[in-house]
């Protein structure tokens, strides 16, 4: 199977869900799965490499938010998977392009922001469809 994971910050930026997404996706290259990682390309890193296995895709953006728009220009790169997994942040792209593509889509929601999206300066259009997915 072809796996697609879609996260905004990937190994070796450390936290918790960097860890889980990167436990899965080695645990899923051994048993024999593709496994590919689209994520934002923090200073200090590769375009794209192999580590343990997992094809990592890293992409340049001015921020979270850019790899957020980035995201919609990678549309033809998310029909060549057979599901995609992604974490609370991206979800809300992901989301979208896997229902046009008509693919699984695996949602890890690591935290609930509620009325917080619309506290942090987000754009106000990004803060309103965190809410409404979230709901």
């Amino acid at each position: 199977m072809k796996i697609l994971f879609v996260t905004d910050y990937y190994y070796p930026h450390a936290g918790g869900v960097e860890e889980m997404i990167k436990n899965i996706a080695e645990g899923l290259v051994k048993r024999g799965h593709e496994v590919h990682i689209l994520t934002w390309k923090i200073p200090g890193t590769e375009n794209d490499e192999i580590v343990n296995g997992v094809k990592i895709h890293r992409y340049l953006a001015t921020s979270r938010y850019g790899f957020l728009v980035l995201m919609f220009s990678k549309i033809l790169f998310l029909r060549r998977f057979d599901i995609v997994h992604t974490t609370t942040f991206s979800s809300i792209p992901t989301i979208f392009l896997v229902k046009l593509f008509r693919k699984p889509c695996v949602v890890t929601i690591s935290e609930i922001w509620g009325k917080n999206w619309f506290h942090y300066g987000l754009n106000p259009l990004l803060a309103l469809l965190g809410f409404l997915l979230e709901k």
